[in-house]
């Protein structure tokens, strides 16, 4: 047998004093409750808010991996993972340069004598390259500006070997240079953090705004030959227009 649920509430606006005198002078049979029937889902309490269901999936990895369209976005990907940030970031271009230099002579030595250096910073990527033995060379051409925190944007040595977590994703992003001309929305809503929402034009560490890691999502992606696509779905473009009675809406406009 289901319990049937009966509900009354005082008034924001009361003081603590005139709700306390309420109860000292309101028997409980005549209390004014309100029989509440719940809904599908068992919500009871804020029923004419509770409108979750029908807004539009924002990212969806059904839609990701192609096998579904509902969803306002196709691509999105966490932050950069380096695992070593004191090592490929820097505000110095020349220090970075430094550093890195140094950081792969290290694991080049750690390849001809089998041995890891403990000169430098290993992470379970980098030691899956090393068994291969993978050999990686400086480039400076890698050493690329992104942004590290919010309004903070770093030299970044951007060699997939030596970031732990620098993936296609990214490269769909910004290209195979990470070069190309984007928009990112970043957004982070976690247990250390409420709801934070920053745009940028530039790839974004993990830890953007906290120790939560960031979600970014692109305006548009490109192809392995460097062609811009659009990153919105057709899909979301027709449920725009079609709420809006508005044919003019494009991309762009909703990605703003």
């Amino acid at each position: 047998m289901s319990a049937k649920i009966f509900y009354f509430t005082l008034q924001d606006e009361q003081t603590k004093e005139e709700k306390l005198e309420w109860f000292e002078n309101t028997p409980f049979e005549q209390i004014p409750f309100d029989h509440i029937t719940p809904d599908k889902k068992a919500n009871w309490i804020n029923l004419t808010n509770n409108d979750f269901d029908n807004l539009l999936p924002l990212i969806d990895k059904s839609v990701k991996d192609g096998s579904s369209q509902k969803a306002v976005f196709i691509l999105f990907s966490r932050g950069i993972e380096t695992t070593r940030d004191e090592w490929v970031y820097d505000f110095n271009k020349t220090t970075l340069h430094q550093k890195m230099s140094f950081f792969v002579s290290e694991y080049k030595k750690s390849l001809r004598e089998s041995s890891q250096s403990m000169s430098i910073k290993w992470s379970s990527s980098l030691e899956r390259y090393f068994q291969s033995k993978v050999i990686v060379k400086f480039h400076e051409n890698l050493i690329i500006q992104n942004i590290y925190r919010p309004f903070i944007r770093l030299f970044h040595y951007s060699e997939k070997s030596f970031n732990h977590r620098l993936t296609s994703n990214h490269y769909e992003m910004f290209g195979g240079d990470l070069q190309k001309v984007n928009s990112l929305i970043n957004l982070v809503d976690g247990s250390r953090l409420s709801l934070s929402v920053l745009a940028t034009n530039q790839l974004t560490n993990l830890s953007l705004f906290s120790l939560d890691p960031v979600q970014s999502i692109p305006l548009y992606r490109y192809d392995e030959n460097g062609h811009r696509i659009d990153n919105i779905t057709d899909w979301a473009l027709s449920q725009f227009q079609t709420h809006y009675q508005d044919s003019t809406i494009t991309k762009e406009h909703i990605f703003h």
